[in-house]
């Protein structure tokens, strides 16, 4: 999943129908599926294995191999596929050189400029079991260790260097450590590789990936605005400019200037006992009949992005599952016969705010594409509770890129 670089491998032990693996085609690129084909191509294959292409065996004489061609090459150009997965091609790989170096270019900008919308992920699937630290390496030099990939500390490392990227091929030069506790190498990955990226040329979408480029389909990308575009506000009674370097401290502030009708609820947990911690929201007040909770987030970045909308919808089935989380929330909220009246009734709605340099008018527009994937399945799901959900896009008054600056 690129949005937050989830890796996953499923395996069932017996034959069973794509349905059983259960992945959702608009958020996931699909690397390879291994399967059975259809009744109908028996006679010329069994099993395949593949994604954009495909490799596959077949008992064939040498003379028979001009005949196997064009019979492959007839179902090739078959576009029935499309009635049963109508989705396939939401996200689809290129390969035309041009446009990738065109897209290649974008990104070095990106790098260079610091965009919030380039990031770094491990490309492949890491054993968390183990105590593994991260390095930077440019040539035979090595950068200090860091407890996770973050793309600021790669850039920390090229400063110390005195190394300017003025060319995206320095990108597959620069290497991506995993060591174990111990300082053993476990995996080396191309920085390139595991650049995270979207961005837009023509009037068409693009996605990086494990080094690889994809296309968002246009239609999939138009239908997604116009289911999320409504949802975006453009005033809220509550959230204001954000004139704060952190969070909890935005959260405080916005509490402070009405703290008759606002509770901070931020770093607070609705878990029941022996369970992880549960945040039920940043802010909780009492709106048109309901105990609007809000959740609030720095930055569009996609993978902070997928944590605030998870969470909203995840406070909300554990309120409505879970009456000692309801109890702890009223806790939380102290003497407020209004607000407690609401979450006795299982009356909520959820706000996002998110706290950017963006424009409001941009809308849906704001956030990168994945993020928007990821908010439409949020909004859906909240939908289905009866909860209503709107996003607000927060004026952000503070110099992320020079955080040590007043």
């Amino acid at each position: 999943m690129p949005e937050t670089a989830k890796r996953q491998r499923i395996q069932i032990p017996s034959a069973s129908s794509l349905t059983y693996f259960d992945f959702n085609t608009d958020e996931s690129i699909v690397k390879r599926l291994t399967g059975a084909v259809k009744e109908e191509y028996k006679n010329l294959l069994r099993n395949v294995t593949g994604s954009s292409s495909f490799r596959f065996t077949t008992a064939c004489e040498a003379s028979e191999l001009t005949k196997l061609c064009s019979r492959l090459l007839e179902i090739y150009t078959r576009r029935d596929y499309e009635v049963a997965f109508p989705d396939l091609h939401n996200i689809t790989p290129i390969k035309d050189p041009d446009l990738i170096s065109s897209l290649k270019e974008q990104l070095l900008t990106a790098f260079q400029e610091e965009s919030s919308g380039l990031t770094l992920g491990i490309p492949e699937i890491v054993d968390y079991s183990t105590n593994f630290r991260v390095k930077y390496s440019v040539a035979t030099k090595h950068s200090k260790e860091y407890e996770e990939v973050d793309i600021s500390n790669y850039r920390e490392y090229l400063d110390e260097c005195h190394v300017d990227i003025d060319n995206v091929s320095l990108f597959g030069k620069h290497t991506l450590c995993i060591l174990d506790e111990n300082e053993n190498l476990l995996q080396t990955f191309s920085i390139y590789k595991s650049l995270l990226f979207d961005c837009k040329h023509g009037d068409k979408t693009y996605h990086l990936c494990e080094g690889n480029w994809y296309e968002i389909n246009t239609n999939f990308i138009v239908r997604l605005k116009t289911e999320l575009d409504p949802i975006f506000v453009d005033d809220h009674d509550i959230l204001c400019a954000c004139n704060q370097k952190r969070e909890d401290e935005y959260n405080k502030y916005v509490e402070g200037r009405s703290p008759e009708n606002i509770r901070c609820l931020d770093k607070s947990s609705i878990a029941p006992q022996g369970q992880r911690t549960v945040e039920p929201c940043d802010l909780i007040a009492v709106k048109d009949n309901t105990a609007e909770l809000i959740h609030n987030k720095i930055s569009t970045r996609s993978a902070y992005l997928s944590h605030l909308f998870s969470q909203g919808v995840n406070s909300v089935i554990l309120l409505r599952q879970n009456a000692e989380a309801k109890n702890k929330l009223k806790e939380l909220v102290g003497h407020n016969p209004s607000l407690e009246e609401k979450i006795d009734k299982d009356q909520y709605q959820v706000t996002y705010g998110i706290i950017t340099n963006k424009t409001r008018e941009m809308k849906s527009d704001a956030l990168p594409i994945f993020s928007r994937i990821s908010l439409l399945r949020c909004v859906k799901t909240l939908k289905l509770m009866k909860v209503p959900t709107a996003v607000f896009l927060i004026p952000d008054n503070v110099d992320r890129k020079h955080p040590n600056e007043d």
